[in-house]
């Protein structure tokens, strides 16, 4: 199963969603479970794919810890959610220029967190089947230990100032 959100952001995030719902479409036999926030997708859904505005926090984490692949937009509380389940996501950022927010830190935020080996970052998604037959790893390295405390401590002041 492939978990999708977009958080709670009051911006829509149609790039995100139309690109989930499109690689449901591609791979039928893929169960995904989508949280689309304020969007409402106005493409048909196939039978494998559920799709719902918002869930719960609780009901959130269960779909984390069951799905195969989670994909996330770039907020710093979702991304911390996956991580501290032990699973590595994939992350599509919201960007300024599409009017998917009203700054770029989602950019900042997600390039710094790859280059640490951290999350895999894309702009769209066309080629999630690289990510969920296995071909990029989605475990955390053994020794990566996870906290929300520890990396707002060691994250947040190393990250680039807004611009």
């Amino acid at each position: 199963m492939i978990f999708v959100t977009v958080g709670t952001s009051k911006y829509s995030f149609p790039r995100m969603i139309d690109g989930a719902i499109n690689f449901g479409f591609k791979y039928r036999d893929i169960k995904m479970v989508i949280q689309s926030g304020v969007y409402s997708p106005k493409l048909s859904l196939s039978s494998n794919i559920l799709i719902e505005n918002y869930f719960s926090f609780p009901q959130t984490q269960k779909y984390i810890e069951r799905a195969k692949l989670v994909v996330s937009h770039g907020g710093f509380g979702t991304i911390m959610q996956v991580l501290t389940s032990g699973k590595k996501p994939v992350v599509v950022p919201r960007k300024v220029k599409l009017k998917e927010h009203a700054n770029d830190h989602q950019l900042q935020l997600t390039n710094f967190l790859a280059k640490k080996g951290i999350i895999y970052v894309e702009s769209d998604l066309i080629d999630l089947g690289k990510y969920y037959n296995g071909k990029y790893s989605l475990a955390l390295p053994k020794d990566f230990r996870v906290s929300r405390k520890l990396l707002e401590e060691n994250l947040i002041e190393r990250l680039p100032p807004n611009p």
